[in-house]
């Protein structure tokens, strides 16, 4: 009896959960296999893949008499899948309609408009950072923006480096500078990022970008990255007010500065999140997640996160880059985040990867060139 009740309750669930998918013979018959009082219920399944009409619904509806509907969550309870593309689609839109008017203020004070210019610096780049600056080239091209990848040999020197930084610093042309990470390790990336000027910045990453943040001033050039975080959280309608957030990963390019970013919303007048900065030197980091009700992993580490390292409805914000073995992909290798899949069904809303925070963080590095284009 508890066999055809756990199967039943299997069968419901699937029915549930893809209310759109067609349900074939082979389902029922794998789902009900040991439960033989119960074969009519396959006669009166279409044979023909087709979506569940009201009739369908009917027979599903049927099943309830059998199944245990207890422990199957709420369709209105279901994790929110935060579209990161879609999202970016709305940001890069918004980008393009400001662009057109500031275009529009310049042909009526008779001054002559040149788009908005990018230059991403990048040292002796590998297949994948290329990969990723050519996104950044498309994301130019669809909002009007000239770019520019700016490439240095594998053994240029710091100061090379710096001076071709300065090169672009000078040029009244330029709007918007990027150096293009990782780079080789020889290399002074603190200094680097230095030498970019404040006003051109826009990767949010220089010192002085970053030190309005700690001070609560967030309308200037901000982090994509993290930046990016805050709008996928208020375009989603995610309360982070008073919640308990975890941060893993406690980077300059992510985990310090979106840690105050989430702090900077108190000056917002919200009450801004409590915050907690994991790091390797953690103790039990899971006591902290299984706490949390938005963890944000920023690592680097496929399956850092695990289904029972969450509490139930947690909100999962995953802006993990990993590339784990899979043979399927013609690469040999995919996509995955610091967070396992299984544990998306726990959370109340999650960001997927990919999908998720990096289209976001390149549509944020449009709004950073336009506004460092209108600040001049």
């Amino acid at each position: 009896y508890s066999m055809v009740w756990r199967r039943c309750g299997h069968l419901h669930q699937a029915t549930a959960v893809f209310p759109t998918t067609a349900l074939s013979p082979s389902l029922l018959s794998s789902s009900l296999r040991s439960a033989q009082w119960l074969t009519f219920l396959v006669r009166s399944v279409p044979t023909t893949t087709t979506h569940l009409s009201t009739a369908a619904s009917s027979r599903r509806s049927s099943l309830s008499h059998y199944c245990s509907t207890s422990n199957q969550p709420d369709s209105n309870t279901r994790a929110q899948r935060i579209d990161g593309l879609a999202i970016a689609t709305t940001i890069l839109n918004d980008v393009r309609s400001d662009l057109h008017s500031l275009q529009r203020y310049y042909q009526q004070h008779n001054k002559q408009f040149v788009a908005p210019h990018l230059v991403v610096v990048t040292v002796a780049p590998n297949r994948a950072i290329q990969s990723y600056m050519k996104k950044k080239q498309e994301a130019c091209s669809k909002v009007g923006f000239n770019s520019t990848i700016d490439e240095l040999p594998a053994d240029s020197p710091t100061d090379d480096l710096v001076d071709r930084i300065n090169q672009h610093n000078n040029n009244p042309l330029v709007d918007g500078i990027i150096l293009q990470l990782p780079v080789p390790a020889h290399i002074d990336v603190s200094r680097a990022v230095s030498a970019i000027a404040p006003d051109k910045d826009a990767d949010g990453l220089h010192p002085q970008n970053l030190g309005q943040i700690m001070l609560g001033k967030i309308s200037g050039l901000l982090p994509c990255t993290p930046a990016g975080v805050l709008e996928l959280l208020r375009r989603s309608k995610i309360v982070t007010d008073a919640k308990n957030c975890v941060i893993l990963g406690r980077s300059n390019l992510v985990g310090k500065p979106l840690a105050n970013l989430l702090l900077a919303q108190e000056w917002r007048g919200g009450k801004g999140p409590t915050i907690t900065v994991l790091h390797s030197a953690t103790q039990d980091i899971y006591k902290h997640t299984r706490e949390a009700d938005i963890v944000i992993s920023a690592v680097g580490k496929a399956n850092l996160v695990r289904a029972n390292d969450i509490k139930p409805g947690a909100v999962i914000i995953d802006i993990g880059i990993n590339h784990v073995p899979d043979s399927t992909k013609r690469a040999g290798v995919r996509l995955v985040g610091d967070v396992e899949p299984e544990a998306y069904l726990k959370s109340s809303a999650y960001t997927p990867v990919p999908g998720g925070v990096g289209p976001v963080t390149v549509a944020m590095l449009m709004r950073n060139t336009l506004h460092a284009r209108k600040a001049k």
